[in-house]
């Protein structure tokens, strides 16, 4: 995938772009040319490359600096206030000129002056339409954008949200949303690589997962009666040493006593 001068690899004349077209900057409008599919990408290699670039029936959403590593985008998303930051932008890379210069509608958190694809996104609508303001990450606000823009199915590829952080904060609201979405009769669309919206076992009804020979829940019981096992013999072991520490006392009043000295007053 050849790069031009700022390291775009999107082919804006690629056959099936939708060719977006921006009805309102302010208000986050957007023609979507008659499509109905929201493909969602994101950076995770596990499925970034299954995304449906050439399918015309899709519009192809990325994010951030992605622009470096697919083929075909539709829309742009980088919802940062500080996005033009030095620590925010891959070293060796012009990202403030790849926004100025990309011809679609770019998601941002407000309009940008310097950057003429610019298009609000539009949180407060959103809010007031769901009754949620729950978002902990870009994914989150592309899939409530995919509701909140009438889209019948959002798919999502290069997206897996279970390292550091994101499997603590950015997972649980990406899957609030998707199961908003799937509450509304939207269909969802997971790569098979991804790790959202799925489950170890059925709790209650199946058996937990098995590590090997042993079972992970037998493993955490024995783990819990060896934490219990190991306070008690720290209790014990504290015990044991006060008494040595008062036999230790004894042992020196009566030293004191065979080699004549004064005994304190007990």
């Amino acid at each position: 995938m050849a790069e031009d001068r700022i390291g775009n690899t999107i082919n804006w004349d690629h056959p099936a772009a939708c060719k977006a077209r921006i009805i309102d900057p302010d208000r986050g409008l957007i023609d979507w040319n008659g499509r109905t599919k929201l493909a969602i990408v994101g950076f995770a290699s596990s499925s970034k490359d299954k995304a449906p670039y050439e399918d015309p029936e899709w519009v192809v959403w990325g994010l951030n600096q992605l622009y470096r590593h697919i083929n075909r985008a539709d829309a742009w998303i980088d919802i940062h206030h500080d996005y033009a930051a030095e620590a925010k932008v891959v070293e060796g890379t012009d990202f403030m000129g790849w926004l100025t210069q990309a011809p679609i509608p770019i998601f941002m958190c407000k309009r940008e002056a310097d950057i003429p694809s610019s298009v609000r996104y539009p949180l407060e609508e959103i809010t007031a339409k769901f009754g949620a303001r729950y978002f902990t990450s870009t994914i989150s606000y592309m899939i409530a954008y995919g509701i909140y823009a009438g889209f019948r199915e959002i798919g999502l590829w290069g997206v897996d949200l279970i390292v550091g952080k994101e499997y603590f904060h950015q997972k649980p609201c990406a899957e609030f949303w998707l199961g908003m979405a799937n509450a509304m009769g939207i269909q969802v669309r997971l790569a098979d690589e991804s790790a959202l919206l799925k489950s170890t076992h059925l709790y209650g009804f199946e058996e937990g997962p098995v590590h090997g020979p042993i079972k992970i829940g037998e493993i955490e019981e024995r783990l819990a009666k060896m934490d219990k096992r190991k306070e008690e013999l720290i209790r014990e072991l504290q015990t044991v040493d006060g008494a040595q520490q008062d036999c230790r006392y004894w042992l020196e009043l009566a030293a004191l006593r065979l080699r004549g000295g004064a005994i304190p007053a007990l």
